[in-house]
């Protein structure tokens, strides 16, 4: 049952417990995979920064089982530039990660963006959102908190937490085999947006967030 957990702003101390769980809900992705530093970095930023969305849901004892992280969609350079020295030394730990094709792929669209080049941002289709508008940027529970609505809850957390921040719209990107995700997007109302035909392996949602 959701009521047993909290949600609350994520703490310095909890930022240990999130990265070993956002490492287990990201398995496969680049933030995952450049190892457990990164990870605790990433987490890091996310919660030190006035502008983002950093949230964590904790069961009856005070244990994380789930985060939201979100930023507004002008701050993605920001993330790639303060993250790229973590980033290189998860890289050097774990060159086999340059063997992985869609690993070059996500590398390169972070490298584009730090050069000015739009890399990061192309990846967001049309259509185009009313501003301030905050990415849904990762969201994950612990396999032993699944199938209980925290994954919604924390949704409509998040939510929340943008609309008190501003925002006019929200947006995600989410791999089209996650089906949970999708379906607790789609439950908490986001609409699916067009996917480019060069992105086959993702969808984007978003929502606004005013009547």
């Amino acid at each position: 049952m959701t009521d047993n957990f909290s949600i609350s702003s994520i703490t310095p101390q909890q930022f240990d417990s999130l990265a070993v769980l956002h490492r287990q809900a990201f398995s496969n992705s680049m933030n995952a995979r450049l190892g457990l530093g990164y990870a605790k970095k990433l987490i890091k930023w996310f919660a030190e920064n006035p502008a983002c969305i950093a949230l964590a849901a904790v069961d009856s004892h005070g244990r994380p089982q789930g985060y939201a992280l979100g930023m507004p969609t002008t701050l993605s350079k920001n993330l790639s530039r303060d993250l790229a020295p973590v980033a290189a030394v998860g890289i050097i730990s774990h060159p086999q990660l340059l063997f992985d094709r869609e690993f070059r792929a996500v590398l390169r669209s972070r490298l584009r963006l730090l050069c000015g080049l739009g890399g990061g941002q192309a990846k967001y289709p049309p259509p185009s959102l009313p501003e301030p508008t905050i990415s849904l940027t990762g969201i994950g529970v612990s396999p032993s908190s699944q199938g209980q609505g925290l994954g919604s809850r924390l949704v409509e957390a998040f939510e929340s937490r943008a609309r008190t921040m501003g925002a006019r719209s929200v947006r995600l990107s989410v791999r089209i085999d996650n089906a949970a995700a999708i379906r607790c997007y789609e439950k908490c109302g986001w609409s699916l947006c067009p996917t480019p035909a060069e992105l086959p392996t993702v969808r984007y949602y978003s929502k606004l967030l005013f009547a």
